[in-house]
């Protein structure tokens, strides 16, 4: 019965994620009008529906997991937060440096609960530092962008620093398979290709908090 509940829940929460994910990036408007009206609104309808139904599926299978805890809604409402930025990066290739900051400060609320309650926190300032200084460098390198460096930020103060090593090869290496994928499709070396990387950080980051320890 309670998961039933988490999942009608976890739709709600859905529809608002997907709801400000369209309406955020408003330079994508004019574009998507121009497009003819049917194939516009099966596109929004296919696409906006799949957010909301992963959402829930999403909620459903951490309260499987985490029940009724401080990881069940720390993972919810921030992981909420990333799935918006990564919807938006998607569309854009821009990173809202005032979503960040939401979900830094969602990080810290949970992070002092964590440690009002006794927990060892340590883990969560040393896996943000971590993906701080190592995002950092690979992004002077230019592998990837700064709101990338900002995203992984987030998902060191979530998770810790174990999973978010974890979160970042599994990103790079889920990304570089779409890369190889591309080239093979084109038949052609795509050295100047810019590839949106914030949904393959959150995309990892669901996937090892679900089917991880």
């Amino acid at each position: 019965m309670v998961v039933i509940l988490i999942f009608i829940y976890g739709l709600l929460i859905g529809k608002i994620i997907e709801w400000f994910a369209y309406k955020i990036p408003k330079d994508e408007k004019g574009k998507e009008l121009k497009e003819g009206a049917l194939r516009y609104a099966r596109r929004l309808f296919n696409k906006r529906t799949a957010i909301v139904i992963l959402t829930a599926w999403f909620y459903s299978l951490l309260y499987l997991k985490y029940g009724i805890s401080i990881n069940f809604f720390k993972y919810c409402t921030v992981s909420s937060v990333l799935i918006l930025i990564a919807i938006i990066d998607y569309k854009t290739k821009y990173v809202y440096f005032s979503t960040i900051c939401v979900a830094v400060v969602l990080n810290l609320i949970f992070i002092l609960a964590e440690f009002f309650y006794g927990a060892d926190v340590k883990t969560y300032i040393m896996g943000a530092l971590f993906a701080l200084i190592v995002s950092t460098i690979l992004a002077f390198l230019k592998v990837f962008g700064w709101g990338d460096v900002e995203i992984f930020f987030v998902c060191g103060l979530l998770t810790g620093l174990n999973k978010t090593i974890i979160i970042m090869v599994a990103s790079i290496v889920i990304c570089g398979l779409y890369g190889i994928y591309l080239m093979i499709k084109q038949r052609k070396i795509l050295i100047k290709m810019r590839v949106a990387f914030g949904p393959y950080i959150v995309a990892s980051l669901i996937a090892t908090i679900i089917f991880l320890k």
